[in-house]
């Protein structure tokens, strides 16, 4: 499945935080970074892992991870 023009955002931030820092973001430290409510980017993250492009574990933090190497 393909992504929309903000989807492939979330994603390339969360590609390069992880890169970056060696761990994932927190949902809140994406909420900070594309100024957003905090349902808004749950959806996001919600509408990426039903894709295939992320997995995740609720409630945790620091759980997101890339499934794959998927060029976006």
């Amino acid at each position: 499945m393909t992504l929309t023009k903000t989807q492939k955002k979330y994603y390339n931030y969360i590609k390069k935080f992880i890169q970056r820092n060696g761990y994932s973001p927190t949902e809140r430290e994406i909420q900070k970074h594309f100024k957003r409510a905090p349902v808004t980017v749950r959806g996001a993250l919600t509408i990426l892992q039903k894709k295939g492009y992320i997995s995740r574990i609720p409630k945790k933090a620091r759980t997101i991870t890339l499934i794959g190497e998927k060029n976006v």
